[in-house]
Formats: C-alpha cells, sequence, structure tokens
C-alpha cells in the first residue's frame, strides 16, 4: 500500500513537471511572437513616417520638361564687320532698294526650297524669293534680316535661327504652334495694345501660339501666346517666329560678306 501511495506520488509529481515546462515553453513563444508583432509595428510605423515626412514628388507640366531641351544647332555669335554687313542690307530691305540687294548677293547664292525658281540668274531668283514673303514682303524680308540669332550650315551663316526640340516631344510641340520670341526682354502684354499693362517680360524662350489668325491694331500686328510657365499674352508679331523659319545666309568671300543662298522652312 506504502509502495503504490509511492508510485502515486512520483506520477503525480512528473505531471507537474511536464506541465510546467509545457506552460515555460508556450509563455516564450507568446514572448517571441509578441516582439516580432512588436518589431514589425515598430519597422511599419518607421516606414509610414518616412513616406508623410518625405514630399511628393509632382511631375511638372510637358512645356517646362521641354524648357531645356530647346536649342540652336551650331549657332554663331555675330562679329563687329559682319553686323555692319547685316545693318547695311537690312536698310536697303528698308528703302525697298531691290538692286542694291541684289547686288550683295554673292555669285553662287542658292536658294533651297518651293520659292526657288531653279535656272533663273540669281537677280530673278531674289526678286522671286521677296514675291514669295507673302502680302507685306518688304516687312517680312526685314524681319528675316533683323534677327538676333544666327546658326552655321554648310559654311553659311543663316537667320533667323532654327530652334530645334531635343529627344522626346518634338512631335507634340511643333504640330501646335509653337515658335519663340526673336528678341530680348519683349514685353508680353495683357492685351493687344501698346497701352495694355505689361505681364512679363521674355526672350528667346519658347512660346506656343494660341490665336491661328493675328490681330491688328492701330498699324500694329500682334500674336497671342502663352509661355513656358503659362503665362498668357500678346507680343508684337515681329517678335515671333517660328521654331522653324525661313532663312538668309550670308558668306564671306575675298574678305567680303555677300547674301549667300536663301532657305524655306521646309527644309
Amino acid at each position: 500500500m506504502r509502495e503504490s501511495g509511492c508510485h502515486s506520488a512520483a506520477w503525480i509529481r512528473g505531471f507537474f513537471i511536464v506541465f510546467l515546462i509545457f506552460l515555460s515553453a508556450c509563455s516564450d513563444d507568446e514572448k517571441q511572437s509578441a516582439t516580432q508583432q512588436a518589431n514589425t509595428f515598430s519597422q511599419t510605423s518607421s516606414v509610414n513616417i518616412i513616406q508623410r515626412s518625405e514630399p511628393k514628388l509632382q511631375r511638372p507640366p510637358f512645356s517646362q520638361l521641354i524648357l531645356d531641351k530647346i536649342s540652336i544647332d551650331y549657332p554663331y555669335t555675330p562679329t563687329r564687320d559682319f553686323k555692319d554687313f547685316i545693318k547695311k542690307i537690312r536698310g536697303y530691305a528698308q528703302r525697298k532698294n531691290i538692286r542694291a540687294l541684289q547686288n550683295s548677293l554673292s555669285p553662287l547664292f542658292h536658294c533651297q526650297g518651293l520659292s526657288c525658281k531653279e535656272g533663273a540668274p540669281i537677280a530673278e531668283q531674289f526678286e522671286t524669293i521677296i514675291i514669295s514673303l507673302g502680302k507685306q514682303p518688304w516687312k517680312q524680308l526685314v524681319k528675316i534680316i533683323d534677327t538676333k540669332y544666327y546658326q552655321q550650315i554648310n559654311g553659311s551663316i543663316c537667320g533667323p535661327a532654327n530652334f530645334i526640340f531635343n529627344g522626346d516631344g518634338q512631335d507634340k510641340t511643333t504640330t501646335k504652334g509653337w515658335g519663340y520670341i526673336n528678341g530680348k526682354s519683349v514685353r508680353l502684354r495683357k492685351k493687344a495694345s501698346i497701352r495694355a499693362p505689361i505681364v512679363t517680360h521674355i526672350s528667346h524662350n519658347a512660346v506656343r501660339q494660341l490665336s491661328p489668325i493675328n490681330r491688328a491694331k492701330k498699324g500694329m500686328t500682334w500674336v497671342e501666346v502663352e509661355t513656358l510657365k503659362g503665362q498668357k499674352g500678346f507680343v508684337a508679331e515681329k517678335y515671333f517666329l517660328p521654331l522653324k523659319s525661313k532663312q538668309m545666309c550670308y558668306q564671306q568671300m575675298l574678305g567680303e560678306w555677300k547674301i549667300s543662298g536663301f532657305r524655306d522652312a521646309i527644309n
């Protein structure tokens, strides 16, 4: 009987020892699980804090994306003698002196484009070019000659310079009436009037033409445009040029500048 009681007591003690070990194991698992959950929560919280603290990068408008992609191929900085030559032929054009302009043509004068009269004497070719410039050909000729930006093309200096968009997006811009301001600090006015408030001053930045028809007021012709920053207004038509416009080209021959060619906008 005593022996049986001893066996019972030993069995009970063994049961309690196993039970305590089981409880201890469960407690360790719970502690480990709680620690893992705490660590996960801490990591998640820190990620959320970082995400909240970092400002969201807003994608700039398409017009701003192209701002740094506009350029002139092979730009030319005019020399003093070149400026003097341009001033001289600009005076001829302002006075509509076609004979003096024809005397300024290079013997190798070359015309490219639909405005050209192939095979004709160069003096006749030049007359044809002037006639092709529209309703106010002399005014347009002065606009072409009186430019601020030139580029080097096949050994000649041509202007106005054709600005181009590099990389993605040029197909989306050139088809929407994009042009550039041919001048420095040109006034962008709120209305088509010299008395209208000035919105801002713009230089050779790219602008988008908003109205297909120029608006004439008191002898001046205006173009409604929008800047790359979204500012809208009117500029004098003489300062607005398409990104790719008609060009007059010049070349120095035996130390003397000559008109060496004409290029249509399609070239």
